[in-house]
C-alpha cells in the first residue's frame, strides 16, 4: 500500500489535505550572462525535489498535537521525509523552516483546542537529480 507521506519512518495519524512537490534547477558559480550577445551560460549542477504537505487533524487531537510537537517540539537539523512522487514514493533528508495553523474552535467544557490544518514546507539537503 502507498503511503503519501512517513516523516522519520512513521505515518502519523492525521489526514493528508494537500502534497505539492516543487523543482529547483540548481545552478553553480559558473552560471550567468556572457558579454557578447548577452547569451546565458548555465552550470547546472542537479535538480532538487520539495515538499509542501497540508496535514488535518483526523478526530484525534493527540495524534496531530504528536506531528506538530515533533516537528517543532525541539531542533533538528532534517527530518527523513518520504513522500509520494509520480507512482510510487521519494525520500530525503528534508530541512524545514516554517509551518502555519490556525485555531479551529476550543471547546471550553473539556478543554480541547481544536486546530485546523497545518502545512509544512520540506526542502531537499541535497540534490535528487544530478547531472549525467
Amino acid at each position: 500500500m502507498l503511503t503519501l507521506c512517513k516523516i522519520d519512518g512513521v505515518s502519523y495519524d492525521v489526514l493528508i489535505t494537500a502534497v505539492a512537490e516543487t523543482f529547483n534547477v540548481v545552478e553553480g558559480a559558473n552560471s550567468g550572462i556572457a558579454l557578447y550577445r548577452q547569451r546565458e551560460i548555465r552550470d547546472l549542477q542537479g535538480v532538487k525535489i520539495g515538499h509542501s504537505i497540508t496535514f488535518a487533524p483526523d478526530n484525534d487531537p493527540e495524534a496531530f498535537d504528536a506531528l506538530t510537537s515533533y516537528l517543532f517540539g525541539s531542533v533538528r537539523p532534517y527530518v527523513n521525509l518520504e513522500v509520494v512522487h509520480n507512482q510510487t514514493t521519494i525520500g530525503y533528508q528534508a530541512a524545514y523552516n516554517t509551518g502555519s495553523r490556525r485555531v479551529r474552535h476550543i471547546d471550553d467544557e473539556n478543554e480541547i483546542v481544536y486546530w485546523d490544518e497545518l502545512t509544512v514546507e520540506f526542502r531537499p539537503m541535497e540534490n535528487q537529480v544530478n547531472p549525467e
